[in-house]
């Protein structure tokens, strides 16, 4: 049986174990790191023990409290009592030092309690759904401290967080130990740091940026802004993974986000001498690449910007179809070569600095499909006198990139095969096999761009004919080019094509099956005959012409 509780025995020892928490309570505030030496230790857990397996005070009474329970109720007393005696602060800079200073010390003494006291935790507390004397020291500390300066530590704290948004050194140790009283007052829940703190420090950050984003977006150029807004987004995501909860990280840039940038966007994109526009006239591209960035963090934030480089590239598009327009004769070399160049262009500010982003990529692509897709108008020739027809017909030969039609208009279908020809042909200029496939790779670019591509095949097949009939080409080079429509287009689309130049390499073969045999039978022909065998279905239709023999 346990012995019987006896009242003046336990005040004796629980003087004891009261003049060792004021050892410890000395101890720890002067900044020794051990408190009790092995046999201090063990007479003080000892005196717990001892009193922990008492019996009632009363035997015959079971209302009769416990030792357990009058320990149990002396240890939360205890810790109040010197709390009690600790609430005096300091004004000024010297607050948030001392009570972060108070907080590591009552957080050390509640852990070497816990360890003298672990008897009483470990079956009184629990079998009691009592609180564990963790627990009880922080509610103690909540009740005593905490409460009465909530709200002056919310204010130190966001003055010292301000001091550093201006540029000034801070503590970011304490701050982090500040920071975290919020959290450990909630006892394993961030409902008082969400109250106490990040509610209150979100708001007054966002009148912060409020104020000072109204008075980048009034003094500073866009690209001005753009660096500052990215300056201080990167300064608050180092900030929040300082010493903030790691919860309040998402919160924090959001917040951010949308006082510098979500309020201020049209004014930014659409800014005089600095917006989208400036950029890629100026082809700022770092400063676009900025934007960019910034502006992909936020809901819906680039579509206001893809609308701007849609308009723009269109209206681009639109000043090369009117350069080439009203002549009497177009140079479709000089056309489409414009063209590649600006798809290059914006290829480039697509991949490089724009990330391939899809609202990008629609919006370029539709502005590409808007001016490529314009028939260009042929001015009517003026009457001119036979010397000088001859003389145009001299430069007509000789520049054979020029086209004059007696229609009015043309169409980038027909200007882009004329393109392929004047390549397969090699009337361009001589070209590494590098360089053509490259050629190839940016022409199918600008085909996938125009909207009827039959007719571009109908225009191609009727080159491709008379290069495989009467000029010259190359065979790698066709079927290069032919591949790649293949893949854009699918295998229907160039069947034709396809079977165009399998007739030539069999036409070629067997051509040099007849010769070879003429010559073993020793056959004169009448006249030159050179037969071409053609898949009906394959070929253009041609002019049939009767030989009268």
């Amino acid at each position: 049986m346990h012995e019987v509780f006896d009242q003046e025995k336990f005040e004796e020892d629980w003087q004891t174990l009261e003049a060792g928490f004021q050892r410890l309570l000395e101890a720890v505030e002067s900044g020794f790191v051990k408190v009790f030496d092995n046999p201090a230790y063990m007479k003080l857990y000892a005196i717990v023990y001892n009193l922990c397996t008492k019996n009632r005070l009363d035997v015959d009474n079971e209302s009769s409290p416990q030792a357990t329970e009058i320990l149990y109720q002396r240890y939360g007393e205890l810790l109040k009592k010197y709390l009690e005696e600790r609430r005096t602060w300091e004004e000024g800079p010297a607050f948030l030092p001392t009570l972060v200073k108070r907080w590591t010390n009552h957080k050390l003494i509640v852990q070497t309690m816990e360890k003298l006291f672990a008897y009483l935790d470990r079956y009184y507390t629990k079998h009691n759904a009592l609180d564990s004397l963790k627990d009880c020291g922080l509610k103690c500390f909540n009740s005593v401290i905490y409460e009465d300066i909530k709200g002056k530590l919310f204010e130190a704290l966001f003055q010292e967080i301000q001091k550093e948004r201006n540029g000034f050194d801070i503590d970011r140790t304490i701050l982090k130990e500040a920071v975290n009283l919020f959290v450990e007052m909630g006892m394993d829940s961030l409902s008082v740091y969400t109250r106490d703190f990040e509610a209150p420090f979100l708001a007054k950050t966002a009148d912060f940026y409020k104020m000072e984003s109204s008075k980048w977006v009034a003094e500073d150029s866009a690209t001005q802004y753009m660096k500052k807004a990215e300056d201080r987004l990167n300064q608050e995501l180092l900030r929040a993974q300082g010493y903030l909860h790691p919860t309040s990280e998402t919160n924090l840039i959001r917040c951010v986000e949308k006082e510098i940038l979500t309020e201020h966007q049209k004014a930014l994109i659409e800014m005089e001498n600095s917006g989208v526009v400036v950029l890629l006239q100026d082809q700022k591209l770092d400063d676009l690449a900025r934007m960019y960035r910034l502006f992909a963090r936020i809901s819906k934030g680039l579509d206001p910007i893809a609308v701007i480089i849609k308009e723009y590239s269109t209206n681009e598009g639109m000043k090369i179809v009117k350069k080439h327009a009203d002549l009497p004769e177009l140079d479709f070399k000089n056309y489409v070569n414009d063209l590649i160049e600006i798809h290059d262009k914006y290829t480039m500010i697509l991949s490089k600095v724009l990330d391939n982003n899809s609202v990008f990529q629609k919006a370029i692509k539709d502005a590409f499909e808007a001016f490529i897709n314009q028939n260009i108008t042929i001015a009517p020739r003026p009457a001119k006198p036979a010397a000088a027809e001859g003389a145009d017909k001299d430069i007509k030969a000789a520049r054979s990139t020029l086209l004059s039609t007696q229609n009015t208009t043309v169409s980038s279908s027909e200007l882009l095969a004329n393109y392929c020809d004047m390549l397969m042909k090699n009337t361009s200029d001589k070209m590494t096999d590098e360089d053509m496939e490259e050629v190839l790779e940016k022409v199918v670019a600008l085909f996938g761009h125009i909207s009827d591509k039959d007719l571009f095949q109908e225009f191609y097949r009727k080159q491709l004919s008379r290069r495989l009939l009467v000029s010259s080409t190359t065979d790698e080079n066709e079927r290069s080019l032919i591949s790649k429509l293949k893949l854009k287009c699918g295998a229907p689309y160039t069947s034709k094509l396809e079977g165009m130049i399998n007739d030539r390499n069999v036409s070629e073969e067997t051509q040099k099956n007849f010769k070879e045999y003429i010559r073993k039978e020793g056959i004169t022909p009448a006249c030159e005959f050179t037969p071409q065998v053609l898949t009906t279905g394959f070929w253009p239709l041609f002019k049939i012409d009767t030989l009268d023999c």
